[in-house]
């Protein structure tokens, strides 16, 4: 199995599919790359290295003919306000991208994968994860977004996107999961995906 990240433009310029299809789904790589999946995974297999794998998988995407971006700059708007964290409505954030809410969801859905309401409540969950990751000393209700209402509204926000309790979580072994972090913040310079800027 393997994982690539896009940007919203990266996945409406190389794939151009409707991504609410595809999110939080598993499925075979010429489903959504149009390649031969047998061929890419003998190549994958007969690597000699995580570098050699890094460059298969930078080829196959640097070979596709990235098609027009139709919605180019409302999906920067709406990456941008969403990366500012300073709406929760999606009222607002159709009013900060200048677009009606039905037209933002559509956008939203077929670009980012998910509504607007999911993507508000993914992005004040993840500025407030990257927060406490690391921060194990200090109470998490100090830490939490201030979109929050309380820790109690975290919580269940944690649950749902965790699948375990913020106390669960931070009781269990994480070293693995921080050396990961840690390498993929050196490599890509931000500590969450939904946080990278457009």
């Amino acid at each position: 199995m393997i994982g690539v990240g896009l940007t919203p433009l990266g996945w409406l310029g190389l794939i151009a599919k409707d991504a609410s299809k595809a999110a939080n789904a598993i499925s075979p790589l010429d489903n959504e790359l149009g390649v031969v999946g047998e061929e890419i995974r003998e190549r994958l297999i007969a690597a000699r290295n995580d570098a050699a794998i890094v460059e298969i998988l930078d080829a196959l995407l640097t070979e596709r003919k990235p098609t027009a971006i139709r919605h180019h700059d409302a999906v920067i708007r709406v990456q941008q306000a969403l990366m500012a964290g300073k709406v929760d409505q999606v009222a607002d954030l159709a009013e900060a991208v200048d677009m009606e809410q039905r037209t933002l969801h559509r956008l939203c859905s077929t670009v980012f994968g998910f509504s607007p309401v999911r993507l508000l409540r993914r992005q004040r969950f993840l500025r407030t994860l990257a927060k406490v990751r690391d921060v194990l000393d200090q109470p998490i209700g100090k830490l939490i977004d201030s979109q929050y209402y309380d820790q109690a509204h975290f919580n269940r926000d944690f649950k749902a996107f965790m699948g375990m309790t913020p106390m669960a979580y931070f009781s269990s072994p994480r070293e693995l999961i921080r050396r990961a972090a840690e390498g993929r913040n050196a490599l890509l310079g931000a500590p969450v995906q939904g946080l990278h800027k457009p």
